[in-house]
């Protein structure tokens, strides 16, 4: 997989949806959202080698700051 996806909000509704077509088309899914339960449960539907979870609000600037810092690092 050489496109990689950052989906806030993923682990619901439409946007659940946008991330199972974007991994459709070869593309790594890094799932965002609070619902931890839904988020991991996305991730286990994707598969765990082409996509992964992360716990983080966007509504908080701190948490989006950790969740940037991570990505970079690793």
């Amino acid at each position: 997989m050489d496109k990689v996806a950052i989906v806030t909000g993923a682990a619901n509704g439409i946007v659940k949806a946008i991330s199972k077509r974007l991994n459709d088309n070869k593309c790594y899914i890094i799932a965002v959202d609070i619902d931890d339960e839904n988020g991991k449960s996305l991730v286990n539907e994707l598969g765990g080698d082409r996509s992964e979870y992360i716990h983080c609000s966007i509504a908080a600037e701190n948490e989006v700051d950790k969740l940037f810092q991570s990505l970079v690092t690793n």
